[in-house]
């Protein structure tokens, strides 16, 4: 459901506002899951959340292909020391 609509809201804001937005989003989502015991809010709220989740791992995956497979086995292998 999150990759029918992920092209048309990437044309409109830019990626850092995806990441933002999506991570507020899954935020929400993990309380909403927390305080919540009846199943179709949670499945609702979980729906929202894969759609957040998918959103920031597509722009991540974006951007370590813009900049470049090299550049990000460096950084991995150095953040992980």
């Amino acid at each position: 459901m999150g990759a029918t609509f992920l092209p048309s809201v990437r044309q409109k804001i830019s990626s850092n506002l995806l990441v933002v937005g999506a991570t507020v989003l899954f935020a929400g989502v993990t309380a909403v899951l927390a305080h919540v015991h009846i199943p179709a809010v949670a499945g609702g709220a979980m729906v929202f959340g894969g759609i957040a989740w998918m959103a920031v791992m597509s722009s991540f995956k974006t951007s370590k292909t813009q900049i470049g497979f090299r550049q990000s086995t460096n950084f991995l292998q150095t953040a992980h020391v």
